[in-house]
């Protein structure tokens, strides 16, 4: 369906549900939208999500869309942007491997789209893919990345994804949560990475220190790595928007690469 988050022309989710795995998982917006739209009378979202008072959590299971859902992909002829999973994680451990196999299949098939993958699951989209390395090189229309909220999570997850045998990675420092500092054997691929950083919004939304998103934009902005900044969300004073120091920064590595 039609996206409004900046850097995507549309979403496809074909997985819905998750579980949190890190502290950027305590305030997910994918959480709080999947309760509205069980509220609003989606089955599709009934299963996945439960609210206790002002409390929204996660129930750990898993809804995957019928075969028929497939079928966005095929109506549009036009060649679009399309964030996968954006309601959950493609390699949650409830997701069956036939699945992703066949989510795989379906953006090998229509590669006049261009398809962003992000998970917080980076050693099981790095193994995944390792046994998929013959075809993997292949997708150069897709971009596979994870999330890193600050250095702890960054250096964990880039470990497991630093090896896959892609041509195409992205970061999303989305909630950014503290600093990040990027080895050189990550700026190192230029314009085949790219980098989305923001803060938080909406209720319970965490501070954003702009040094830490400044810091991030000199790097990516030094090695020639492509960098979004999708929104500021909350400093320590007020909430704000895509504006950095006058400037909105909006380069993606799909969009440059032609």
């Amino acid at each position: 369906m039609p996206s409004k988050i900046e850097w995507t022309q549309e979403t496809w989710n074909p997985v819905v549900g998750c579980r949190p795995v890190s502290e950027g998982c305590e305030n997910c917006y994918a959480k709080r939208m999947a309760n509205r739209l069980a509220w609003m009378g989606s089955d599709k979202y009934r299963p996945v999500v439960r609210q206790d008072g002002k409390r929204i959590e996660w129930t750990g299971k898993v809804n995957l869309a019928s075969e028929d859902k497939f079928s966005h992909l095929h109506r549009w002829r036009k060649p679009r942007v399309v964030f996968v999973c954006s309601m959950g994680d493609l390699f949650y451990e409830e997701v069956p491997i036939r699945w992703q196999q066949g989510i795989w299949e379906m953006m090998h098939c229509y590669r006049r789209h261009r398809y962003i993958v992000l998970t917080k699951r980076s050693r099981a989209m790095a193994d995944f893919l390792c046994s998929h390395s013959g075809f993997a090189k292949d997708m150069a229309h897709v971009w596979w990345g994870f999330t890193a909220e600050n250095q702890e999570w960054f250096d964990r997850r880039w470990d497991d994804v630093r090896g896959m045998p892609v041509a195409n990675r992205i970061l999303s420092c989305e909630p950014l949560l503290g600093p990040v500092v990027l080895p050189d054997d990550f700026l190192a691929f230029g314009k085949n990475i790219g980098v989305i950083c923001g803060g938080e919004t909406g209720p319970g939304a965490r501070r954003l220190k702009l040094n830490w998103v400044r810091d991030v934009r000199d790097q990516c902005l030094s090695a020639g790595v492509p960098f979004f900044l999708k929104r500021l969300g909350w400093t320590k004073d007020k909430q704000v928007d895509r504006i950095l120091d006058g400037h909105e920064h909006n380069e993606l590595p799909w969009v440059m690469k032609g």
